[in-house]
This record gives structure tokens, C-alpha cells and sequence, in this order.
């Protein structure tokens, strides 16, 4: 009995405590938090992440293959244009221009003497010239009309034989009369027809016609040996001179062969020569580019050999070069910017940015959007970004190459518009919502939003400035 009573009464201290938690639980309250509303700038803000780079870099690489034999500069050098970087080892180099300037002054000699022999060609004590074969040829031109000249006075002596000829003939044919009559005569006289002096005329007449008949063979045969010897050397002498003139102009052409040969020799000693310059040049321009020079003026932010170290020239052993240095521009830098596809299409080319650098232990950098990219990067499991480039505005020293940026890129704005902090404002189903206290209550009323951050939402319709918001419900308190 004493312990059942016991444990009734252990119950009902168990109930009495129960009941008076229960009915203090039942005083508590929620007090919520409010802010009022205000008129305020407002701005929406697409972030992300960049690294900052020189506006203009530019790697030096060697044109020629070779063991590095000095650096003379280190990372974070200031250089100007021109200045000395390293030197590749140039003993080759030199030699190979010291065998070009051999050969230029060889060449010089060549030409020199291919000229001096063109000279003589044309001086009048050398044989043969083309002036003095001309001459010949004109001579043996001459000559040979002379001959034919000649020839063609054979005519005259010719005519002089054809009468001749005729001459005999005539008399010959006078003879035959006058025989004819002499016999006939000698004939009648037998018979008695005839006086003595008929005959002796006759006689005389054949006589008479049997001279002139020697005479004319005689002057005959005289005029046409004449003529066969002049005939003769006529010929000949044509002869002779059509194979002399030929001659002559054998001898022009081979004068004019030998001058041109002798030009021909001083052409090509002349580019000889230009050939040998040529190699010159290019054997000078070889060991110029064992002096590695600043292309602009910057500083070195990355030194890629040592010395001793064998470097490879762009398009030869190594498809790009080994790379000396690298100098940035001091003039500006930019950022390089990864922007999500999300936000890319609030993001657009002259929007303002801030750039924080570091740990924030400086105000950030003011830059500008220069450059978006048209197609977007994808990489295995994460989300498609946009490439944006933004211009900083006010670079300074303490901004360097590589350095990692948080980049806010100021997309819309408002001015004096009213503001409620991001908590305020409630969306459900596309309806945006605020609760505003009326009369010591939450009163909830439907609103048009503006812009909207991460911190702050624009409130376009359905507030004013000055109306108190409810921002959230605060930790219970206990009335006292």
C-alpha cells in the first residue's frame, strides 16, 4: 500500500509540472523583424571570377638555334625597347660571316677583271673587234662589186665578137660568090666566051674575098680570147671576193660573239657579286639575332631559360620556339572573365565593373566590359561560361599579371528608387509579395518589383518610402 501510494504521488507531481509547462508555453509570443522602407540607389550585379593580364604581352624567342651563353635580365625587370635580353653563343654565327665578306671581296675581283677584258674588246690594238671585222667586210663588199662590175663589162668585148663574127661569116659567104664567079668565068674563057680580063678580075675578087676571110677569122679568134680571159678573171675574182665578203661577215659575227661573251662574263661577275652581298647580309642578319632585344618596353614577368641552357628557334625543333622571356606592357591591364550562361544575356560591351583583388585591403579597381565572347566554353561537368574581357581603368603597380579578381559587372540601375532588403520580399507562383505592418499587424500586399540583388530588391509598385516592412520572424520571447 505504502509503495502504490508512493508511486500515485511520484505521477502526479509528474502531471502538476506538465500542466504548468504546458500553460507557460502557452504565454509565449513571435516578434518579427521589420525595416522601413527607403529611397535609395539601386543596381543588379552579374559576379564572377577573372585573372588579370598586361593589355599586351610579347614573348621573346631566338631566330636562330644555340647555347645561351648570357641572361641579363630577371623577372620583374623594368626594360625599355631595344634593350639587351640575352645572348646566344655566336662563334658559328661569325665565321659564317667571315666566309660571306671572302667571298664579296672574290666576286669584286671577278667582276673587276670581266670588265677589264670587255674594256680591251672595245680598244682598237685588240683582234679581232667588231669594228675592225666591219671593216673588212666592207672592203671585201666593195670588192665583190668591183667583180661584178667587171663582169658585167665582159658585155662590150662580147658584142665585139658576135661582130666579128658576123664579119666572117660575110666574108666567107663573099668568098663562096666570088669562087663561084671565077670558076664559072674560067669555064666561059675554055670556051671562048670570055676575055682573059674577065678572069684576072675574077681571079682578083676571089683573091681579094679569101683575105677578108683571113682577116675576119684572125679578129675572131683574137677578140675571143679576150673575151675568155677577161671571162675568166672575172669570175674569178667574183669568186674570190663572194668567199672573202663571206668571210667578213663569218669574222663580224664572231667579233660580235666574243663581245657579247665578254658582256655575258661581266653580267654574271655582277650577280655574282649581288649573290655574294646577298649572303652577306643574311650571314650579318643571322649573328644580329644572337642579341636577343626588348621588342617594346615593359617588364619581364617570366623568364623561361638559364644560361648554358640550348634554345630552339620558332618553326625549327620546336613548332613555337623556346620562349627567353616574356615582357608585358606597363600601358594597361586587363581581365580575363569566366560569366556563367545564366547571366551572360545581362551582361553586354560598355558596362561598368568593380574588380577586388587580394584579401580587400585596397578599394577595388574600376574597369569596363571591351569584349564578349560569341560562343560559349564548356567543360566536362560543370556549367557552360562566356569569356568576357574588361578594360581596368585604374591600374597601378600593385595590380600584376596573374593576379585572381572577383569581378562585379554593374548591369541595371536605378537612382532614388524605393528599396527593401532582399528578405522582405516573398514570390510565389510569379506573384511578388510584402507584408507591411498596419496598426501594430502584418498586412500582406501585392507588389511589382524592379531590380533585384543578392541584398536588395527595387519595389516599382504597391509600397512607398517610409512604409514599414516585415523583414522575418525573430527567436520567441516570453512575456514577462
Amino acid at each position: 500500500m505504502k509503495k502504490a501510494a508512493l508511486l500515485l504521488l511520484i505521477l502526479g507531481l509528474i502531471g502538476l509540472g506538465a500542466h504548468r509547462l504546458f500553460t507557460r508555453d502557452s504565454t509565449r509570443r513571435q516578434e518579427v523583424t521589420t525595416t522601413v522602407a527607403r529611397l535609395d540607389d539601386i543596381r543588379s550585379v552579374v559576379q564572377c571570377v577573372g585573372a588579370a593580364e598586361p593589355v599586351r604581352k610579347l614573348d621573346v624567342k631566338s631566330l636562330v638555334p644555340g647555347r645561351v651563353e648570357q641572361i641579363v635580365v630577371e623577372e620583374g625587370d623594368l626594360v625599355q625597347k631595344g634593350a639587351l635580353i640575352a645572348r646566344i653563343e655566336a662563334t658559328e654565327y661569325q665565321l659564317e660571316v667571315q666566309r660571306a665578306e671572302a667571298e664579296v671581296e672574290a666576286a669584286k675581283e671577278r667582276l673587276a677583271q670581266a670588265r677589264l677584258a670587255a674594256q680591251r674588246s672595245r680598244s682598237a690594238g685588240e683582234q679581232p673587234s667588231v669594228a675592225l671585222a666591219q671593216a673588212t667586210s666592207r672592203a671585201a663588199k666593195a670588192k665583190l662589186d668591183g667583180a661584178r662590175d667587171h663582169l658585167a663589162l665582159l658585155q662590150e668585148l662580147e658584142h665585139r665578137a658576135d661582130a666579128a663574127e658576123a664579119r666572117r661569116a660575110a666574108a666567107n659567104a663573099a668568098l663562096v660568090l666570088a669562087k663561084q664567079d671565077l670558076d664559072r668565068k674560067m669555064q666561059l674563057l675554055n670556051r671562048g666566051f670570055v676575055a682573059a680580063a674577065e678572069v684576072d678580075e675574077a681571079r682578083a675578087d676571089h683573091d681579094a674575098a679569101q683575105a677578108e676571110l683571113r682577116a675576119a677569122e684572125q679578129d675572131l679568134v683574137v677578140i675571143q680570147a679576150e673575151v675568155n680571159v677577161q671571162r675568166r678573171e672575172a669570175q674569178t675574182s667574183v669568186s674570190v671576193s663572194t668567199q672573202e665578203y663571206e668571210a667578213s661577215l663569218e669574222a663580224v659575227e664572231q667579233a660580235r660573239s666574243e663581245a657579247a661573251i665578254k658582256r655575258k662574263h661581266v653580267d654574271e661577275a655582277a650577280a655574282d657579286l649581288r649573290r655574294a652581298q646577298v649572303a652577306l647580309a643574311a650571314a650579318r642578319q643571322q649573328l644580329s639575332y644572337t642579341e636577343l632585344r626588348a621588342p617594346m618596353a615593359g617588364q619581364v614577368i617570366y623568364k623561361g631559360v638559364e644560361e648554358g641552357e640550348t634554345v630552339s628557334p620558332e618553326g625549327r625543333g620546336a613548332a613555337t620556339g623556346t620562349v627567353i622571356a616574356t615582357i608585358a606592357s606597363t600601358e594597361g591591364m586587363i581581365v580575363h572573365a569566366e560569366v556563367d550562361d545564366t547571366d551572360i544575356g545581362k551582361v553586354s560591351v560598355g558596362q561598368q565593373a568593380l574588380l577586388s583583388v587580394g584579401a580587400g585591403e585596397r578599394e577595388p579597381y574600376h574597369g569596363e566590359v571591351v569584349y564578349i565572347a560569341g560562343r560559349s566554353t564548356i567543360r566536362e561537368g560543370e556549367v557552360p561560361t562566356f569569356r568576357v574581357k574588361l578594360i581596368v581603368k585604374d591600374p597601378d603597380q600593385h595590380l600584376r599579371p596573374g593576379m585572381t579578381a572577383n569581378v562585379d559587372i554593374a548591369c541595371q540601375e536605378r537612382r532614388q528608387v524605393v528599396v527593401v532588403p532582399y528578405g522582405a520580399v516573398r514570390i510565389e507562383g510569379g506573384q511578388a509579395t510584402v507584408q507591411v505592418l498596419s496598426g501594430g499587424k502584418p498586412v500582406t500586399r501585392s507588389v511589382r518589383v524592379g531590380i533585384i540583388t543578392p541584398t536588395a530588391v527595387e519595389i516599382a509598385q504597391g509600397i512607398k518610402a517610409g512604409d514599414t516592412v516585415v523583414t522575418g520572424v525573430a527567436q520567441p520571447v516570453h512575456d514577462k
